[in-house]
């Protein structure tokens, strides 16, 4: 399975990045990280890089938390795209975050060495609940797995879309 991260972040976190000791300036000069002005991911931004991602490859689904991004959906939907609500916690990601470990053990996943994915996949974990379902954590409060959550997020619809074969693109909440 390939996946095409497009990973956003405003500029003031570029900022504060920069005595984090992640490499944030790095990642948006070779292009693996978006930015955009100000204190705030800025959504218009968002919405025209999703739309030229679509212009090389079919969306069909964007699949959105509706927790804090409900109004992105909508625009999403205004321009003519499908949206689907996808919860967040065991109940709805326990099966898809199993699948992609699956795939990672398997050597399925490719990502073009993408360095963000790399990034937030080492502050990825799971929490499991009494019944052993699983869920996306992270390991410090202070770290970031939008981009992993995005990816468990796509895995929870494959196979949904009413269309065989298809590309996908996920916006995951801030984590």
């Amino acid at each position: 399975m390939m996946v095409h991260p497009l990973v956003f972040v405003p500029q003031a976190v570029v900022d504060a990045g920069r005595r984090a000791l992640v490499p944030l300036d790095a990642w948006r000069r070779a292009g693996h990280l978006l930015v955009t002005d100000g204190n705030v991911v800025d959504q218009d931004a968002i919405v025209q890089a999703i739309l030229a991602f679509g212009q090389q490859y079919r969306i069909t689904e964007i699949a959105f938390d509706p927790w804090n991004a409900t109004q992105l959906a909508l625009r999403f939907k205004a321009e003519g795209l499908a949206v689907v609500e996808v919860r967040q916690g065991p109940k709805t990601l326990s099966e898809p975050t199993q699948a992609l470990a699956a795939l990672v053990v398997d050597g399925k996943l490719q990502h073009g060495g993408h360095p963000v994915l790399r990034w937030m996949a080492d502050n990825f974990t799971v929490r499991t609940d009494p019944n052993a379902n699983v869920a996306p954590d992270k390991a410090r409060a202070s770290e970031k797995i939008d981009a992993i959550v995005a990816l468990i997020m796509a895995l929870s619809r494959r196979g949904k879309s009413q269309q065989q074969q298809y590309q996908m693109l996920v916006l995951g909440g801030r984590r």
